[in-house]
């Protein structure tokens, strides 16, 4: 699922189906976290806040792109509606790839010095 970030209104967007388990559990538990990883890079991102289901045609058609092309035939579908995630709170992991951490983790366990440092972790500032 694509994730259409807007910094001006402090939002994440995503377009989803109407009757999509997205929509059901966002109006259920609208306290929700998003997870984003780049695997290859070792980064990973969580993000926290409220979550909103909208029918808004506007921003519908201002998200859409040729990758929602795949799910639905052009952004009039009435299908669609649009989830709206307002961050609370994020924090981002940036780790070293695995070959780096293993050779880290046994160098640490061989010589018997401090615990491995194997990547940052930081809070984001909302």
């Amino acid at each position: 699922m694509t994730a259409f970030v807007n910094r001006d209104e402090h939002a994440l967007y995503f377009l989803t189906e109407e009757d999509s388990e997205m929509v059901k559990q966002a109006r259920e538990y609208p306290s929700v976290t998003a997870t984003f990883s780049e695997v290859s890079g070792n980064k990973y991102l969580a993000v926290s806040g409220q979550a909103a289901v909208e029918n808004d045609r506007a921003k519908i058609k201002e998200l859409w792109n040729p990758f929602a092309k795949a799910w639905w035939k052009s952004a009039d579908d009435p299908a669609i509606r649009v989830v709206t995630l307002t961050p609370e709170d994020a924090e981002l992991w940036d780790s070293p790839n695995k070959l780096v951490a293993t050779a880290v983790m046994l160098t640490a366990a061989a010589t018997g010095h401090q615990r491995p440092k194997l990547g940052d972790k930081a809070h984001v500032d909302m």
